[in-house]
């Protein structure tokens, strides 16, 4: 920890004597915990019949599609787990470590590599299990809150208290013993749930914003319905062939005849460079030396562009000098930012509380005239139709990339106004949802802080909890009013500029 720091005789514990255990920021944090009164240790609060476990030592990979997945703590996505393109473990294998099966509310943490890190299996969790270095957790329903344990595990102090834990200089990681021994703070059981309704809440959004994104996503399918087979050689007639484009790709006849079919069913197709509004296409660079600030302009790289939307929590800053001179590349709120290098062709909607964020080389921006929904075009943008187009025009060397031009041709399918702007209201629902299902989680993990620190007391939460059991949500509105960006009561933005879209947004998931 880099801080010096005297204990006494009966401080010291004769398991540990490494001197960054003894660390003042951990033996303080350590004290913040113990202060609490109420503490737990992880041991205590689990199902009895159910040890704590860590998973398998040497997995066995396999192809069989049937087998169970191996989840690792890349998968980890707070509070939940991914299980996109995990592998597979062989059946014996994974019978040999029935202690580590995982199910549906489990509790996972990360041993090494991350440690602290955690997860919660999902309601839809397939046949799976874990590595050594995950600990598998079943806590009792009947003693602990799992969402509010998660929130505890990934406050600052969770984290504090996981650091202090770490040993190995090889590989460095916590043992199975100390992952035991964690402690937890145990406010009541009204207090837990309503931290921990705040992880529910926030798990709640995404899984309306997938289906939201689901609904996109159908507006497009017919487009793309049964391309022909692929082909490693094609041939171009003369009459179509286009002098500013002589590469191959320009002649896919898969891309050609999902592009006739559209024309044929009479779907309106514009070049994407005649919906931009005057502003026109625009793409940045990377500063000198790639020198990047702790604040100042967020300035997105390719990975902070996903489908639809722009995330920011590890985007860089830049000053406001090399701002100014990026200023052809400088995004407005409702622009589109496209990838057009490493991974061409994802698009995200630029909304207010992005900005002030500035782009790389490797995206454009752009926005769109007034008479055609933004977040329609970027979801257009992001369909397998346009998919098919980008990997048609995209051209280079060492990676694919598109160029401006490119860029301003691509064929954008137009539909009825009123299917438009479906569309383009939920593209802005899945934007926010998620947006606010981050801030949700970031809360959760804000008020333990708090709690811990006495910025919060226990008896408010319970009443704050008991008022939204009974629809009244007045005392919760002035709990969330108090977060800011650095904390409760902290001097950053608000962590919720807009409480009554979040309720709201929160009413519309829960009737789906």
């Amino acid at each position: 920890m880099g801080d010096f720091n005297r204990v006494k005789s009966f401080e010291v514990n004769t398991a540990r004597l490494d001197a960054e255990y003894y660390g003042k920021t951990y033996v303080e944090n350590a004290k913040k915990i113990a202060g609490f009164g109420n503490i737990s240790t992880l041991e205590e609060m689990r199902e009895r019949t159910t040890p704590i476990r860590r998973g398998i030592d040497m997995p066995i990979f396999v192809q069989d599609e049937t087998s169970p997945l191996m989840v690792t703590i890349a998968a980890f996505e707070d509070p939940g787990i991914c299980f996109n393109g995990l592998q597979r473990v062989s059946k014996s294998q994974h019978q040999a470590f029935k202690s580590s099966h995982i199910k549906s509310g489990d509790l996972l943490v990360a041993m090494g590599g991350y440690a602290g890190k955690a997860a919660i299996c999902p309601p839809d969790t397939p046949m799976s299990n874990i590595g050594r270095h995950t600990a598998r957790i079943v806590l009792d329903e009947t003693k602990t809150d799992v969402y509010y344990v998660w929130s505890f595990i990934r406050s600052k102090v969770g984290t504090l208290q996981f650091n202090r834990y770490i040993t190995g200089s090889v590989q460095a990681g916590i043992n199975l013993e100390d992952i035991r021994d964690i402690s937890i703070a145990t406010p009541s059981a009204f207090a837990q749930k309503y931290i921990g309704d705040k992880i529910r809440q926030a798990e709640r959004l995404r899984a309306w914003a997938k289906e939201l994104d689901a609904k996109i996503a159908g507006h497009f399918v017919s487009l793309v319905e049964n391309p022909l087979p692929a082909k490693v050689s094609w041939w171009a007639t003369k009459d179509t062939l286009d002098p500013y484009r002589i590469n191959p790709k320009q002649y896919d006849p898969v891309v050609l005849d999902l592009l006739d079919r559209a024309r044929h069913n009479g779907v309106r197709l514009d070049l994407l460079g005649n919906l931009m509004s005057e502003r026109g296409i625009s793409g940045g660079a990377t500063p000198k030396g790639a020198q990047y600030c702790e604040n100042g302009v967020l300035f997105a790289r390719v990975q902070n562009v996903k489908p639809l939307r722009l995330d920011l929590s590890d985007a860089v800053f830049i000053n406001q000098s090399t701002d100014e001179e990026l200023a052809r590349s400088r995004c407005a709120a409702e622009d589109i930012i496209l990838t057009i290098t490493g991974y061409p062709g994802t698009a995200a909607l630029v909304m207010e509380e992005d900005l002030p964020v500035n782009i790389n080389q490797h995206s454009v921006r752009f926005g769109i005239k007034q008479d055609v929904g933004n977040g329609f075009v970027c979801a257009a943008l992001n369909s397998r139709f346009l998919k098919y187009q980008v990997d048609r025009l995209a051209i280079g060397g060492t990676r694919d990339s598109l160029d401006y031009p490119s860029v301003s041709r691509l064929l954008i399918p137009r539909f009825a106004l009123e299917i438009e702007q479906e569309i383009d209201a939920c593209v802005r629902n899945v934007v926010s949802a998620i947006k606010l299902a981050h801030r949700l989680t970031t809360s959760a993990k804000a008020i333990v802080e708090a709690l811990i620190e006495g910025q919060l007391d226990e008896p408010l939460l319970i009443a704050a909890q008991v008022q939204l059991q009974s629809g009244n949500d007045s005392l919760d509105r002035s709990i969330l009013s108090r977060l800011k960006t650095d904390g409760v009561d902290g001097t950053g933005q608000p962590l919720f500029a807009d409480l009554d879209q979040l309720y709201c947004l929160l009413a519309q998931a829960q009737e789906v």
